[in-house]
């Protein structure tokens, strides 16, 4: 197996915080997923090339709703919003990875986020401890709940998390396919990480096709207005159900399980 150098830490403490502040129930809300002590959220939508850019595979959300004569906006579902259900096999795109940021994404991501904190050394970083091919040794380690979820924390600058993601992605891969997967780029990202001044919040929810981002104002404007990020600021009450898309979905009532 590849070898790896990060281990999950032994004490969890550092999570306590948001283990209290998120809602005891999951309700697919931004809230649900960054807590609701933040004035502003955004929400990053996956690249549908799931960052490896080819000539014919749309890079936004937004191109493929024009495509498609359907309607991105705050609360868009990639499924409804691309309507890859009507068309043929041969003509479907992968569409974007559920639950990580991609490769082109995330230094975009960590270079806003740096600016807005006092602590860019501490950076509190979650992985989800229910990823198969994490290294066995790591089930023996503390993992924090939240509701449906439990995670590993890690620790280290903000600076590192684009290294950490790599790490994450390929720890416990055979070597041959950590070095494939390294060199194409691919990354797992944290599913949640924040600062240690908690000044921001973000999760990548491992179910979705987007990342929540909690924090000030100014952050989340900032986030928005980047041309090589796609991100609209969003409600905290907005619903991320795969039934929540009220302007291009048909779903039934009822709401998925969560995991």
């Amino acid at each position: 197996m590849g070898e790896t150098t990060i281990e999950p830490l032994d004490d969890t403490a550092a999570a306590d915080w948001l283990v209290s502040a998120i809602p005891d129930h999951f309700h697919g809300r931004v809230v649900d997923l960054v807590t609701s002590t933040f004035p502003a959220y955004a929400r990053i939508f996956h690249r549908p090339d799931q960052g490896l850019p080819s000539g014919d595979r749309p890079s936004t959300w937004a191109a493929i709703a024009d495509d498609r004569g359907a309607v991105f906006h705050p609360a868009a579902q990639f499924t409804d919003m691309s309507r890859e259900a009507d068309r043929p096999d041969t003509e479907r795109i992968p569409g974007p990875r559920l639950g990580t940021l991609d490769p082109i994404t995330l230094p975009l991501m960590v270079a806003h986020l740096s600016a807005h904190t006092d602590t860019p050394e501490v950076c509190w970083s979650a992985l989800w401890a229910g990823f198969g091919s994490s290294p066995a040794r790591w089930r023996a380690k503390p993992a924090f709940r939240l509701p449906g979820r439990q995670y590993w924390l890690f620790s280290g600058a903000l600076a590192d998390v684009v290294a950490l993601s790599s790490e994450l992605e390929t720890a416990g891969l055979p070597e041959t396919w950590s070095r494939t997967v390294r060199a194409m780029g691919i990354v797992q990202s944290p599913t949640i990480w924040w600062p240690h001044d908690r000044s921001w919040l973000v999760h990548s929810e491992i179910d979705y096709d987007s990342t929540i981002v909690g924090g000030t104002p100014a952050l989340i404007q900032e986030l928005v207005a980047d041309p090589e990020i796609e991100a609209l600021q969003v409600d905290g009450h907005v619903s991320l159900y795969a039934n929540g898309d009220r302007i291009n979905g048909s779903h039934p009532s009822g709401r998925p399980p969560l995991g």
